[in-house]
This record gives C-alpha cells, structure tokens and sequence, in this order.
C-alpha cells in the first residue's frame, strides 16, 4: 500500500449513545491502517456510554474526555483542540466504519486536500450503498457544488478525510450556535481555503438512519427550533459562495423548507410575534434574492412556498366558498 503513514485523529462525539457506542468503536479498533489514534468526547451522557468507553481505554490509541453538553458542535470542536494527527475524520457515535476505511482515505489523500467517500446506509430492515458521482480527483468547483447539491456527498463531515494543516491554518470551527446546518459551513469554509479534491466509491462509512436524529419527526417545538436554526445555516452559506447558481440554489431551498416551516409552527407554542418575524425573514430573502441574483423559484416552489405563507388567507377563503 502506497502510503506516508501520517496519523489520523478520529474525533467521535459522544451523547447518550449506550445502544449503538460499543458497535462503533469496535469498528474503529480493527482498521487495517494503523496510524491513528480516537477522541472521544463525551458531551454530558447520563447514560451507560462512559462504563462501554472504559473497556477501550487500554489501548492507548482512545483517549477520554468530557465536557458539559454543549452540543455536537462544541464536542467536535474539542477534539479538533485536542487532536495531533495531520488527517482528520469524523465519526457518529452510531455508526460504524468498515475495516478499510482509513486505508481507502489516506491512500488518496496524500496530493489534495479532501477525500470524500461513499457510504452505507442502513437501518434495522434495509442496507444500502449511497455512491459517489464525480470520481477521481476533482477542483474545488466540483467538490463544493456536490456538498451543497448532491445527496451521494451533501453536508455531513463524516464519510471524508480532512487535512489538519487547513483547518488550523484558517481557523475552521463548528458553529456552536447553529444546531442544524453547521456541518454545511464547516465544509464550505475548509473547501474555500482547499485547492482539490478525490471522490471514492468506497462505502465503508456506514451511517446508521434512526428516529432520534434532529432530521428525524418535526413533534416537538425544540426539535422545529433547532431545525429552524438551518435558515440561518443557508444565509451564513450563501455568503460564503461565489458562484451564482450555488446562491440560488440555497436560496431556494431556504425559501421552501422555510415556508413549510412557518406553516408547520402554527402546531407549536410560537407567539405571535415569533411566527412574524419568522415570516419576514422568509420574505425578506425571497426580496433579496431576486434582487442580487434574479433568482426565480420553480413554478412548483412557487406553489409551495404561496400556500405555506398563506395557508390562513387560504382557508378563509375556503370557507367562505
């Protein structure tokens, strides 16, 4: 195997995650590479998550540490902190990778600045393998306009190899603030300051889909509040973009998924007041949009986002028919 052997930190973020943690870890032990060591941030678990992390801790290659929750965020930001490797990985704390991950990774990194790989989907009743699109090496322009627009790569940090060196050069963090959306600046800003990219159709990151995820049932208000926080992940977004038709994408996805999240709210405990400022924030993307952009949404979006505003005109006049 062509390779430098440079040491990969594996940063695991940790929350409750007794029922899928020891799964992962064993996953983690036994890759073929070497080179590595694993972070594993406990991010307050009141559960059985720290007695699974001690029976790894013999091996010196897991190192410990907690921290008050504060989110997936400030824990991955914890263990960029703490970290000495010159390749970075992401890993869930319910997921799992298979035996040759790191060996895929670190075999094309070594003359770009990003490895992105395919993956494994699944859940108790189906697997399947999500690939990649664009193979081989790639610029920049590829790279991003697939974080943003193709499902195969998309947002998420994990399923990928980042250099240490960028990351420290530029100072790239989570935002802590934003607790849905956040991966997808995080990758943004690193790809900004990156010059290539290598796609893999390896799928031996194997994301678990299970209904605890915040993409998971919008039935509660706090679980809406957070995904709410996305509009503000996809303005933060745009503004880093140069590229015309990456802004007008997001800003159309802000548009729809923002409409149907002011419609959905209504099931909520939102004042008044929240639900109009939220509806003008809407508006006011949708203004500045077409002003800066002469974006112009799909007559479909168009029809989303008019009843999702409106829903309340709409059913008056319903009743008044």
């Amino acid at each position: 195997m062509k390779a430098d052997y440079k040491k990969v930190s594996i940063i695991i973020p940790i929350f409750n995650a007794e029922m899928y943690l020891f799964n992962c870890l064993e996953s983690v032990k036994f890759q073929n590479y070497s080179n590595f060591e694993v972070i594993l941030i406990d991010d307050g678990s009141v559960d059985s998550s720290k007695k699974i992390i001690a029976k790894f801790l013999n091996d010196n290659k897991f190192r410990y540490y907690y921290q008050k929750n504060a989110g997936v965020s400030a824990a991955r930001n914890y263990g960029l902190s703490l970290s000495k490797g010159e390749y970075i990985v992401f890993l869930d704390a319910d997921d799992l990778i298979g035996p040759t991950f790191l060996e895929d990774c670190i075999r094309n990194i070594s003359d770009v600045d990003i490895v992105f790989t395919g993956y494994n989907k699944f859940d108790s009743n189906h697997s399947e393998n999500i690939v990649c699109h664009n193979l081989g090496k790639q610029d920049i322009d590829t790279a991003l306009t697939a974080v943003i627009k193709d499902i195969s790569i998309f947002s998420f940090p994990w399923g990928r190899m980042y250099k240490k060196s960028i990351i420290d050069l530029n100072n790239l963090t989570f935002n802590s603030e934003i607790h849905f959306g956040e991966d997808l600046i995080f990758n943004v800003e690193y790809l900004n300051n990156a010059e290539s990219s290598f796609f893999i159709n390896s799928y031996q990151y194997f994301y678990r889909e299970n209904g605890n995820s915040i993409s998971g049932a919008l039935n509660s208000k706090t679980k809406l509040d957070k995904v709410i926080t996305n509009l503000d992940a996809l303005e933060k977004t745009i503004s880093l973009l140069e590229k015309r038709e990456l802004k007008i994408f997001l800003a159309n996805r802000y548009l729809t998924e923002g409409s149907s999240f002011y419609r959905k709210s209504k099931n909520f405990k939102y004042t008044p007041n929240e639900r109009l400022k939220l509806k003008k924030k809407i508006r006011d993307m949708k203004a500045r949009s077409f002003k800066e952009w002469g974006a112009q949404l799909t007559l479909k979006q168009k029809l989303k986002y008019y009843v999702n505003l409106n829903y309340k005109n709409i059913l008056k006049i319903r009743k008044i028919e």
